[in-house]
């Protein structure tokens, strides 16, 4: 039997990533599967009749900060527990491979129900935040950090979600303190990012030799006027430290970089 603190830390975190979100209410929002749709709730932004591109309703981004400080405090309370019992309790099988039910690349899941991060969940990049920052900070001793440890490809899913009327991702921001502990990382694939923040941290793996970077595209499925094409834009804030053995850099649907070299400083 796990002990009465590790089932009460666990009870925490998986409140925090299914229904005790505060700022929930002055929304009016009735049924909780829809703070999922409303924090990526979009509008589109126009240039002379046509949709050039789309930012975030004020409603998505206050749930996205509130959603975002849910993750914070669910790390708090499990650095606060910090055995390898308890991250195995909390985590159990931690894999790191594709899996059509999340995505086909190789990346960090666990069958865990409050880590569920299936195609059609709208709430993948809180919970698959979560699990790679708890992972990202196991203990020795638990199966995490083995798996961590062991760890020398990842991609990382950066995204929200599917939008059920368009194809493409609605990107989040990358962190890079999430994965600081995958020290031997040798090829990185980060998938639908935004943005990302604390660049500088890609220096902790000395062996990345491959890095792999697809910003966010979206695109309305059923109208086919293209004045009504929803498009989404991706500016990497913060260019690469220099002095990286890295081999080789791929770039995909970010607006600011013309040439991979182009995200190393000068």
């Amino acid at each position: 039997m796990p002990k009465r603190n590790y089932v009460q830390a666990k009870k925490e975190i998986e409140a925090l990533m299914l229904e005790n979100v505060d700022c929930v209410a002055e929304f009016g929002i009735s049924k909780w599967s829809d703070v999922w749709d409303s924090s990526f709730e979009t509008k589109n932004i126009l240039e002379e009749g046509k949709v050039i591109d789309f930012t975030y309703s004020e409603k998505a981004l206050s749930l996205q900060s509130a959603l975002n400080e849910g993750v914070e405090k669910a790390m708090e309370v499990a650095r606060a527990n910090d055995t390898p019992e308890f991250f195995d309790y909390l985590l159990g099988e931690v894999k790191i491979e594709g899996d059509f039910k999340t995505y086909n690349r190789p990346h960090i899941r666990t069958e865990k129900k409050y880590f569920n991060i299936s195609q059609g969940n709208a709430k993948k990049y809180y919970t698959s935040k979560l699990l790679l920052a708890i992972v990202n900070v196991a203990p020795e001793g638990s199966q995490a950090y083995n798996i961590r440890q062991s760890c020398k490809e990842l991609t990382v899913l950066s995204f929200g979600y599917t939008h059920k009327r368009v194809t493409g991702v609605s990107a989040c921001i990358f962190d890079f303190k999430h994965i600081s502990n995958f020290v031997h990382l040798e090829k990185l694939e980060l998938y639908g990012l935004s943005d990302w923040i604390n660049v500088d941290l890609i220096s902790n793996f000395p062996d990345l030799r491959e890095l792999n970077i697809e910003g966010s595209k979206q695109s309305n499925q059923y109208q086919m006027d293209e004045r009504y094409l929803k498009k989404c834009t991706t500016h990497l804030s913060a260019r690469l430290p220099k002095n990286l053995n890295i081999k080789k850099i791929s770039v995909a649907d970010v607006v600011n970089v013309t040439d991979p070299e182009d995200l190393f400083k000068i």
